[in-house]
């Protein structure tokens, strides 16, 4: 089966959209905000280590030691998309996405592997980075978030930390995952999509024509 393993569909709902088949026109569309309705990112995951482990490296403190799993490379390959896209959306515009993250405009989902998750995480603290959210508690809340462990002083933390929720008022994004079986965007198979089982079987039969067509006629002495 084919899928799209490990891709990232991040949907931003902006406001009215409106382009024609022209790459350019398309970009300059999506660059100025003019009647763009909703945009739609979809992305391989970053850089990651073989789904195997090979042990082939020439210098084995470069071999890999966790297969399948994200590099820093892969990291800030995502990171830099998510900075683009911050740019292109939040920066060159005024009334596209909200300069500080905003739930009800972004919404992530991935496969369900940790690869896929840790991409896309990479790529939303490009697009929001730490401090460009609205994570602030109030003074008298300062307390209430103190675990209730008997005998640690946490003063020196709540002070370091004054109002921010986390440190360097870090943006979390809510994430969604689906398996394979029931994400239709990122997942498509024969099983789940008809009109592709369709097409990948006429696509399959008019191969297997040419095959005997061309052996046939090159190779007369083998038939």
């Amino acid at each position: 089966m084919n899928k799209l393993g490990g891709a990232i569909l991040a949907v931003a709902s902006l406001t009215g959209a409106r382009a024609d088949e022209n790459y350019e026109t398309n970009y300059q569309v999506s660059k100025s905000a003019v009647n763009v309705k909703y945009v739609y990112q979809v992305s391989a995951q970053g850089s990651s280590t073989p789904k195997a482990l090979l042990d082939l490296a020439k210098n084995k403190e470069e071999e890999a030691k966790y297969a399948d799993y994200v590099t820093p490379l892969g990291i800030r390959q995502q990171y830099m998309i998510g900075n683009e896209l911050r740019y292109r959306y939040v920066e060159e515009t005024s009334d596209f996405l909200d300069d500080l993250y905003n739930i009800t405009q972004v919404y992530i989902q991935t496969s369900w592997n940790d690869t896929s998750i840790l991409s896309a995480q990479a790529m939303l603290l490009g697009l929001y980075p730490p401090g460009k959210n609205n994570y602030v508690i109030k003074e008298e809340q300062k307390m209430n978030a103190v675990p209730p462990i008997d005998g640690f002083d946490f003063k020196p933390w709540i002070d370091e930390m004054g109002l921010e929720a986390l440190p360097h008022q870090t943006t979390i994004f809510p994430i969604q995952m689906n398996g394979w079986s029931y994400d239709y965007m990122l997942a498509l198979d024969d099983q789940n999509c008809m009109n592709r089982s369709i097409a990948r079987d006429s696509l399959k039969a008019n191969i297997d024509a040419n095959v005997k067509s061309i052996a046939k006629a090159s190779l007369p002495d083998i038939q």
